[in-house]
C-alpha cells in the first residue's frame, strides 16, 4: 500500500493547486475552450460555466482542459469525482514516479535505455558524431524512409517525414539541420501493415499502453490505439487524431474513436473504414513488450507506451510518465480513478495483471 506522506504531497496540495488553477487559468483560457467546445453558450450561461469549472476546480482538482475535455458540464458530481484530474494525476507520479523521467524526455537516452525492445534504426544529428556521408548511408539503410523529429519534442509536434529520395536531397537536409538551431533525431519510418493500416494508411497509428508497477507486478491500466483523423502525419490526438478503447484481452477495438472534442468516428472521416472490430496484431506480444520494458526502469511505476505493431514486427516508439489522461478517459466516456486507487490502497483484485 502507498501512504502519503509530507513528501509525497510535496508542492501539489489541494490548496495549492487550487491557488495555482486560478492564477493559471485566464477569462481568456476559458472562453478559448468555451468557444471551441460551447460556441452556442454566452451571456448568463456563460458566467454559470465558469462558476461550474470553479467549482469542479476547487471539489475534483479539475484543470479548464480538463472541464471541458471531460464534457463536466454534461456529468454529476458522482460522475465527475471518478475521473483522473490533473490534482489526481500529480499524486499518481508522487506516488510511483521516483526514477530519473529524463529518460521518457530524452529520445536518445529512451533508445539506449530500452533498445532491447526497438526494432527501428535512430541517428542523433545533435551531435558530432555523425557526417554528412554517414547520414547518407544510414539514409540507404532505411530504405530512404525517414522521420525528423526533435529530440524534446511532444504531442507530435515538429515532427516531420524527410524527402530524401536522393543523396543530394539528404545532404541538403543534414546541412539545414545542422544550421536550424534545433537538436533533431532522424528515424526509420515503420512500414505499418494489417488492420490498423487499412483504417488509416496515411500515417503510423500506434498502441497506447498505460502500465503501473507497484514493485511487485506490472498492471494493464488501459489499452488504446490513436489512430491519424488522415490529412497529417502523426496519429497524436492534440493533433487531429482521435483514440479507441482496446479490449485488453484480446487487443480489440471496441468502440468508436474519439476526438479532443468528443466527436464519435464509427467509420474513419478519409478511408471510411469500420474502425470496431479491428484487431491489433500480435497482442500477446505487444503486452510481453511493454511488460518487460516496465521492469527495466521499476522507479518509473507509472508508464504510458507508445508501440508500433504490424503483421511481423513490434516496437516501442516512445513513452512518457504521464501519458495524458485524456486518452482514456475521452475514448471511454468515464472516468478511470477507481483502478488507480486500488493500486494505491493494496486492493488490486480484478485489476489486468501482465
Amino acid at each position: 500500500m502507498y501512504r502519503s506522506t509530507k513528501e509525497n504531497k510535496g508542492e501539489y496540495t489541494l490548496k495549492t493547486f487550487i491557488k495555482r488553477g486560478i492564477e493559471l487559468t485566464s477569462i481568456s483560457e476559458f472562453n478559448s475552450f468555451r468557444k471551441r467546445y460551447l460556441p452556442q453558450i454566452g451571456g448568463v450561461k456563460c458566467l454559470f460555466l465558469l462558476f461550474d469549472y470553479y467549482t469542479s476546480l476547487v471539489r475534483y482538482g479539475a484543470t479548464v482542459s480538463d472541464f471541458f475535455e471531460y464534457q463536466f458540464w454534461k456529468k454529476k458530481n458522482v460522475e465527475r469525482s471518478e475521473y483522473v484530474t490533473m490534482l489526481f494525476s500529480r499524486k499518481i507520479q508522487k506516488l510511483f514516479n521516483r526514477g530519473d523521467k529524463t529518460v521518457f524526455i530524452d529520445k536518445v537516452k529512451f533508445n539506449k535505455t530500452y533498445s532491447n525492445f526497438r526494432s527501428i534504426k535512430s541517428m542523433d544529428l545533435s551531435t558530432d558524431e555523425f557526417t554528412a556521408d554517414d547520414f547518407v548511408a544510414f539514409v540507404k539503410q532505411c530504405n530512404r524512409k525517414v522521420l525528423m523529429k526533435p529530440l524534446m519534442g511532444a504531442s507530435g509536434r515538429c515532427i516531420y517525414k524527410a524527402d530524401v529520395s536522393t543523396d543530394e536531397k539528404a545532404l541538403s537536409l543534414f546541412k539545414k539541420v545542422k544550421e536550424g538551431g534545433m537538436d533533431y533525431m532522424a528515424e526509420e519510418l515503420f512500414q505499418q501493415t494489417g488492420s490498423l493500416h487499412e483504417v488509416n494508411p496515411v500515417c503510423l497509428n500506434t498502441v497506447r499502453i498505460f502500465t503501473l508497477n507497484d514493485g511487485k507486478n506490472v498492471y494493464l491500466m488501459f489499452a488504446g490505439v490513436r489512430i491519424g483523423g488522415g490529412k497529417g502525419i502523426v496519429d497524436n490526438i492534440h493533433a487531429g487524431g482521435m483514440v479507441c478503447e482496446l479490449e485488453k484481452e484480446s487487443g480489440t477495438i471496441v468502440g468508436p474513436g474519439y476526438n479532443l472534442l468528443g466527436h464519435r468516428f464509427v467509420h474513419h472521416p478519409v478511408s471510411r473504414k469500420l474502425i470496431p472490430g479491428s484487431v491489433v496484431p500480435q497482442w500477446n506480444r505487444v503486452l510481453d513488450t511493454v511488460k518487460s520494458a516496465a521492469q527495466v526502469t521499476p522507479n518509473i511505476g507509472h508508464s504510458a507506451w507508445d508501440v508500433a505493431v504490424s503483421e511481423t514486427d513490434v516496437t516501442l516508439i516512445e513513452a512518457n510518465e504521464q501519458g495524458n489522461f485524456d486518452l482514456i478517459q475521452s475514448c471511454s466516456q468515464k472516468g478511470c480513478k477507481k483502478d488507480y486507487l486500488k493500486v494505491i490502497n493494496g486492493q488490486t483484485e480484478g485489476l489486468f495483471k501482465l
